[in-house]
């Protein structure tokens, strides 16, 4: 396993918990993209709403580190982290 993907209420959520992380040092990205929403497929003419599902939960989920050396004292970080983003946001 080599990816945590959260999911958080809206993009706007999303956002927020991203920079937070990210200014907490805590190295999140932001992964799967809907393929037909890379440029490639858009000049074929794919466009938003060819899945909706697909576009929902990419707008909505953040990918949290995770690796072998990850020690329990930088993943309560990262939790602990997580909760004050969130709690922030609401």
């Amino acid at each position: 396993l080599h990816l945590y993907p959260i999911q958080v209420a809206d993009a706007r959520e999303r956002k927020h918990v991203f920079e937070f992380l990210r200014e907490n040092n805590i190295g999140v990205n932001v992964l799967y993209i809907p393929v037909y929403l890379q440029p490639y497929y858009q000049k074929l003419g794919f466009s938003e709403g060819h899945c909706p599902e697909a576009e929902k939960y990419y707008s909505r989920s953040v990918c949290l580190p995770m690796y072998v050396k990850l020690n329990h004292s930088q993943l309560g970080y990262v939790v602990d982290k997580v909760e004050e983003a969130v709690s922030l946001w609401v």
